[in-house]
């Protein structure tokens, strides 16, 4: 049809107005296309059939990423000269702003929302401006049938802060709730401090709950995105670091939440912010504190920055009086030992309120863990050693017997069994030798020596050429 571009100026207006009246949509696009006389004249038709063909047409026009602003403006001041409504609905994935372990199982959420609403995810401002001026209220949504989004929650979702003080220049309400999910949730996940304290300088409660019991702080600190000003914020204005929470069917404090999901950076904010360092979480059969979870929560790979941040906090609980001796399958310091937690340990150890020698359900202590022949830690025996704690009589005796095993048994299957028996044997050696020369120990100290030349390596053989032919070097 385009081949007829030239000819068409020919044809009376009267004549193919009759003809464009039976031909497809398609097709009348193409002879607006033509020319600008085209164009003019047959605009208002083309908007009207449109408009009757697809009654969706506003949303279709607003639908379009990085579209021009000024065009779609235009074609939506067009469609509704056709008769086209601005009031309509449609579902919008939107990234869901609500804790991670809430999710179930996506992390984009089906909601609804208006023509407005569509606007403010591709970011139009120009758009939403058009539509306010033309009777769009910027406060649909919320707690309606069908329920949707308002574009405020949108546009926070989106991390379009200047696009949400937009919204609220335009009247956005700030009080608006989803499910009692009000904005000040949303902006505390997505870290934006200055609209959540302009939220709540406008009356939107710090401590709000949405239907599962969450309030903003529980947000931030669920949020990947949050910060720590965003906590500091939120403390400053009310909110209350002491609050409790669910997570995984475990009643929690917000510190041992934040502690749970790995948040170091932002549980040492809320020490700061006078949190209890000795808030209890989890079940009534096992509880546990804050300096539990970051002790354990070793994990192969761990980033340096989590790594300091997690030293941060632990140094930062004891310094708040953190019970450093909680037992809940045994004593924290023998578990650390025991799973290889070293330099946690070891800041048990330093800590004055420690009580070293606290026993576990066996009746066995912190020295036991670490002079462990099968995984014990060396390192840790001498610094409690140095601490004065003494080993039992019967751990004495139970190295005692397995070093005097070494000339008997196979060296290398013994070690298998016992791969920190030279360590061991080292350690009480030097220990023992230092402490005394003669007296109750001298049978030790022989029984280590002996079993210390049999468990040293070998010296490496091996044969080099020289001038002479061949030698040993050891």
């Amino acid at each position: 049809m385009e081949a007829y571009v030239d000819r068409l100026p020919l044809l009376p207006l009267e004549l193919w107005l009759i003809v464009i009246s039976e031909i497809s949509t398609d097709d009348l696009w193409t002879f607006c296309r033509c020319s600008h006389n085209h164009y003019r004249h047959l605009l208002e038709l083309f908007y009207k059939r449109s408009v009757e063909d697809d009654p969706d047409l506003c949303m279709r026009i607003v639908c379009k990423p990085w579209a021009d602003e000024s065009g779609i403006i235009f074609s939506l001041s067009q469609a509704k000269r056709a008769g086209a409504s601005f009031h309509l609905w449609r579902e919008l994935y939107n990234p869901d702003p609500g804790p991670t372990f809430r999710r179930r199982p996506a992390t984009y959420k089906e909601v609804g929302c208006g023509l407005i609403g569509h606007a403010t995810f591709y970011g139009y401002k120009d758009v939403i401006s058009f539509l306010h001026l033309e009777g769009v209220s910027v406060n649909t949504g919320a707690d309606t049938e069908p329920r949707s989004l308002p574009p405020l929650f949108i546009a926070l979702a989106q991390e379009q802060g200047k696009l949400a003080t937009h919204l609220l220049e335009l009247g956005a309400s700030p009080a608006l709730s989803t499910g009692g999910r009000t904005a000040l949730h949303i902006a505390a996940a997505m870290a934006l401090p200055e609209i959540a304290q302009r939220f709540v300088q406008n009356g939107v409660d710090v401590d709000a709950r949405d239907e599962n019991g969450d309030t903003p702080l529980v947000y931030a600190v669920a949020s990947r995105r949050a910060t720590k000003e965003i906590v500091a914020l939120l403390a400053s204005l009310g909110a209350d670091v002491n609050q409790r929470t669910s997570f995984k069917g475990m009643n929690m404090s917000i510190l041992g939440l934040a502690c749970a999901l790995g948040q170091w950076n932002l549980a040492c904010q809320l020490l700061d912010c006078k949190a209890d360092a000795n808030s209890r979480s989890g079940i009534k059969e096992g509880q546990s504190l804050p300096l539990e979870f970051a002790c354990r929560a070793q994990e192969p790979g761990e980033p340096p920055e989590a790594l300091e941040a997690r030293r941060e906090l632990i140094a930062k609980l004891l310094h708040h009086r953190a019970n450093p001796f909680v037992q809940i399958e045994k004593p924290l310091l023998a578990w650390l030992i025991e799973n290889g937690h070293e330099w946690e340990a070891e800041c048990l150890i330093h800590c004055p309120r420690i009580n070293i020698e606290q026993v576990d359900s066996s009746g066995r202590t912190a020295i036991e863990y670490a002079l462990s022949t099968r995984c014990g830690s060396p390192a840790l025996a001498k610094l409690l050693l140095e601490k004065g704690v003494q080993p039992s009589d019967t751990l004495i005796d139970y190295i005692r017997h397995i070093a005097q095993r070494v000339r008997k048994s196979n060296k290398r299957k013994l070690l298998r069994e016992h791969p920190k028996l030279r360590d061991i044997c080292g350690l009480l050696l030097n220990h023992y030798t230092s402490r005394s020369s003669e007296g109750p120990y001298d049978a030790l100290i022989q029984c280590m020596l002996g079993a210390m030349k049999v468990l040293s390596p070998a010296p490496l053989i091996r044969k080099t050429r020289t001038p002479k032919g061949l030698a040993t070097v050891r």
